[in-house]
């Protein structure tokens, strides 16, 4: 009954899952490559108060405050930086994804949100009623949502009506707005059903703000947002705890919310206003997001089939598990119609396409303990079990660090980074939760049927170490330990190359900054043509010899002028200088290739456009302004002039071209105008500009990156030492120490070749790698823990006379499979994108794929040697200080402490086994491997172990 019901509750989920993900209804939030959004360009007011001379110290200050306000209000994926204009003056550059309502998106990103708490001590209140002010409340409709207002009378001037600025520049400044913790929520009065924002006060704050109140009693006090009253309540008690409520004048939640979000990022140090507002197209062209997806496609159907041809049948119950782990895993990032839903980058798509690979491992692992147990001997169920049982160490601990790298990226990285890490850190969630529940449920119902014991279906004898090392078959033991040397001798060397390719970056032969790093410039291109594409300026930059470069298609609304005039007595040189005088009116936003003159007869006509609005008055004074001392005045007669707004809305919105890349030359920017105006009827020069481009990660995510090295590094090792402390803590540091070893040994020799290829192929690196960089942290420790593990489980039930060299060879041979396919599964996946993918992460693949590789080559044979080379050299060292106790000293490869499990002691080693021959049935290290291993035999079912198949 019990399994019937978990049965059908998956069935439900799956069912659920799968409807919810393809349902047009819960569409995918898309980001600003895959599908746009809005790009915002904000500069110093100069006409308020700081809003002059603003040093760059500041403009960093409100980059990060805006940067904490997109990522506050759920716009994941904005990217924020700072530009420069030709002129030198400071812009921030916002890049909004899926935002489509620039009014919403300007008052997130631009009010200033300074708050203060002011005491309006020139106002009648019940302790002062003579004061000069008497303050009116005229109360808003609550059920409209409309706010309250203020109206304050001079009481000494014929109660004569002044501004709120005028009393508030009386008043006394209590607190800021700066003093508030960033706990600032959002909540809804359950008595009045009015939303409210709650706010508590740092130490310093909270004094200062009880000891005001309590010295203030039926006082009257004003909370003040960009210096205007949002609420005047009159102190009904002292607040001494450092907690208050801003309530009134809130129209529903979502406007209190935007309060509570601004508090907690904080107030912008000067007034920003909108330089350039844009309705921003994809980065990336429809053909890349469909070569990704089919990449991705491409990438699931091989780890299928990989799958089916190696586990047969407890394969293809992982295949089905993993459809339903894909379905489920797509509908957690649209939402579930609970959440807000995952803003999905290329990068994040990337996340999820990865983690379809990494989703089997899992299984992998439960799948190998599975055949171990059947080879024991032990029946189907019990297999299962047991099989469930001794792999959830290895998949908790493997997945926590995977984790725990995941939160450091999310917590240190740049926008692009978090949006990997997260789908990444969801998707082996759900990878776990689906291996342990829907594979074993799977497993239990088909094993009640009689075909499904069949030994055939389990594919108990395939096996990679079989193919690659025969004497495995036999019980033989992979001599890893005793050639360590070797594999030692080829890291090093791998690992100096590395290093000195990467030390000769700063002479140009080794890494190779992309824009990210070095900064660059934007080409800003309008075009009269509306129906311009990506496509198109792309190809005119390969044309112009610009080839890497980001492209984006913005519309923009604008107004434009066209205008007609006519006049005689115009001879040639006349004519000349209409043409040249006309862009004066309108600070020469005329378009120049527009501009047509006709004559007929002894008159002269003309046409022409602005791109901006113009009047008549407007061309007149142009014409009439010598644009030299030496002009004469130009005697037109009978001038008419007509003028015509065109607004340039909706479909007939001005198309610009978006373009970022490396910093250009000025011939070079001459050279993509040229080419520009071939594309789709002609640029509009006036509107062409370029300007450099701070780098968006540059000194920012490059000390990020490190420290997030440091940090998951330090993790890492304090997880390992805990989980794996079998004879203690600081036994267990050796885990965690060499695991680490290994991860960084990974990731240099990944960066080394990218310095190579930087020098040989002019591979960049940009925010994109250094996403791919740390991500291998994660894998490659992932592969360790599957060998440490099984070193852990050993260690408890070691055997008569074995060294713990001799159980690191054992452990690395039985889980030499696993290992194997853990990570070959994920290579499936990422060499489909790197050959079906598009262009623009290809090199991101790339080093993820080189990073796995290497990372299960140094789980295998560099981690775990080095656990067995640490413990010998503490053990020698203990020995030398008079330390060691006596049985330690008759023995060169003994093993850590181990709990009182261990039943007998290890009899002296005469030398160091490079291989040595097991029960060939036998292949599971439980306790029940030397004691129990018959009782299990008499329990089993027509599974019997057999050799003839071979991979």
């Amino acid at each position: 009954m019990k399994k019937g019901l978990s049965i059908l509750a998956l069935i439900a989920l799956a069912a659920a899952a799968i409807w919810y993900s393809l349902t047009p209804q819960f569409p995918v939030a898309l980001g600003l490559d895959l599908k746009g959004g809005m790009r915002v360009t904000l500069e110093p007011d100069p006409t308020k108060e700081g809003g002059t001379n603003v040093p760059a110290e500041t403009m960093k200050q409100v980059r990060d405050v805006i940067e904490k306000r997109v990522n506050s209000f759920g716009l994941a994926g904005a990217d924020v930086r700072l530009k420069s204009t030709l002129d030198g003056q400071q812009q921030i550059l916002v890049l909004l994804p899926g935002a489509r309502n620039p009014d919403e998106a300007l008052t997130l990103i631009s009010t200033v949100a300074q708050l203060e708490f002011r005491h309006l001590q020139n106002v009648q209140s019940e302790r002062n009623p003579s004061a000069r002010y008497k303050m009116n409340v005229v109360p808003g409709d609550a059920e409209r949502g409309e706010p309250d207002t203020y109206q304050f009378l001079d009481t000494e001037n014929g109660n004569k009506e002044v501004p709120q600025e005028q009393v508030l520049g009386e008043s006394q400044l209590v607190v800021k707005g700066d003093s508030l913790r960033a706990t600032s929520e959002a909540q809804l009065n359950p008595t009045t059903a009015q939303p409210y924002v709650s706010f508590e006060f740092k130490p310093d704050g909270a004094r200062a703000f009880g000891t005001f109140t309590t010295e203030s009693v039926d006082e009257i006090l004003a909370v003040v947002l960009d210096n205007k009253i949002i609420s005047a309540p009159t102190i009904n008690e002292p607040i001494t705890d450092g907690r208050g409520q801003i309530s009134g004048g809130f129209r529903n939640m979502a406007e209190a919310r935007v309060l509570a979000n601004l508090l907690n990022s904080g107030a912008l140090p000067i007034p920003l206003r909108p330089a350039e507002t844009q309705v921003v197209g994809a980065t990336l062209g429809q053909e890349s997001i469909e070569r990704s997806i089919q990449a991705g496609l491409i990438g699931l159907g091989l780890v299928l089939v990989f799958m089916l041809a190696y586990y047969w049948l407890p394969g293809l119950l992982a295949c089905l598990a993993l459809v339903f782990y894909a379905a489920l895993n797509f509908a957690i990032f649209k939402g579930l119609g609970i959440f807000p839903p995952i803003v999905l980058d290329l990068p994040g798509i990337t996340g999820f396409i990865l983690s379809v690979g990494m989703a089997v491992d899992a299984n992998i692992l439960i799948f190998e303990r599975l055949k171990e147990e059947l080879k024991a001997g032990k029946n189907i169920h019990a297999a299962v079990d047991t099989g469930f049982s001794r792999a959830f160490s290895a998949i908790l601990d493997s997945n926590v660090t995977t984790w725990i790298v995941c939160a450091i990226l999310i917590w240190l990285g740049a926008p692009i980074i978090k949006g990997f890490a997260i789908t990444l850190a969801i998707g082996v969630a759900v990878s776990m939760f689906t291996a342990i529940t829907v594979t074993r449920t799977l497993l239990h119902l088909v094993m009640d049927m009689p075909w499904a014991r069949n030994e055939r279906l389990y594919g108990l004898n395939v096996s990679w170490i079989g193919l690659f090392f025969p004497a495995s078959r036999q019980g033989a033991i992979l001599p890893v330990y005793s050639k360590r040397k070797v594999y030692y001798g080829l890291s090093i060397l791998a690992g100096v190359v590395a290093l000195a390719f990467a030390a000769m970056t700063p002479f140009g032969m080794g890494l190779k900054p992309g824009i990210d790093f070095t900064g660059g410039t934007v080409v800003e291109s309008a075009f009269f043509n509306p129906n311009v594409n990506r496509e198109e300026v792309v190809k005119a930059l390969s044309t112009a010899g610009v080839n890497e470069a980001t492209v984006s298609i913005a519309r923009s609304e604008q107004t434009w002028t066209r205008f007609e005039l006519s006049a005689s007595g115009v001879d040639n040189p006349a004519e000349s200088a209409v043409r040249d005088r006309l862009p004066q009116a309108a600070d020469n936003n005329f378009a120049a290739d527009r501009f047509q003159g006709t004559r007929e007869g002894e008159t002269f006509k003309a046409t022409g456009l602005y791109t901006v609005p113009v009047t008549e008055a407007d061309i007149r004074r142009a014409l009439a302004t010598p644009l030299s001392a030496g002009d004469s005045a130009l005697n037109l007669k009978d001038l008419k002039i007509t003028v015509a707004p065109e607004p340039r809305t909706g479909e007939n919105a001005v198309a610009i071209a978006l373009i970022q890349s490396q910093q250009l030359r000025p011939e070079q920017l001459d050279e993509i105008k040229t080419q520009l105006a071939s594309v789709g009827g002609g640029i509009v020069d006036p509107l062409y500009q370029a300007n450099s481009i701070g780098p968006s990660v540059a000194a920012e995510v490059t000390a990020n990156a490190f420290w997030s090295v440091v940090v998951a590094s330090l993790a890492i090792v304090l997880y390992l030492a805990f989980r794996f402390a079998i004879g203690g803590f600081l036994n267990g540091l050796k885990f965690g120490t060499c695991a680490v070893i290994a991860l960084v040994h990974d990731v240099g020799i990944t960066i080394g070749l990218f310095a190579l290829m930087g020098w040989l192929a002019g591979w960049q690196v940009d925010s994109l790698f250094v996403t791919a960089a740390l991500t291998i942290l994660g894998f490659s420790v992932h592969d360790t823990i599957v060998v440490y593990d099984r070193i852990r489980e050993n260690l408890l039930h070691r055997r008569k006379g074995e060294t713990f060299a001799e159980i690191s060879d054992r452990s690395i041979t039985q889980t030499f499979d696993r290992s194997l396919n853990t990570s070959f599964t994920v290579l499936l996946v990422i060499a489909a994108l790197v050959v079906f993918g598009g262009e623009s992460i290809r090199l991101f693949n790339i080093a993820l794929l080189f990073g796995v590789a290497i990372g299960t080559y140094s789980s295998i044979f560099v981690a775990s040697p080095l656990v067995v080379s640490l413990e010998q050299r503490l053990a020698s060292q203990e020995t030398r200080s008079g330390a060691a106790a006596a049985p330690r000293s008759s023995r060169r490869d003994d093993a850590p402490l181990t709990p009182a499990r261990r039943e007998r002691p290890s009899a002296p080693a005469t030398s160091s086994r490079t291989a040595t021959v097991e029960r060939p049935a036998v292949d599971t290290e439980s306790a029940a491997d030397t004691e129990t291993t018959g009782a299990d035999r008499s329990k089993s079912s027509s599974i019997k172990p057999r050799r003839k198949r071979r991979m």
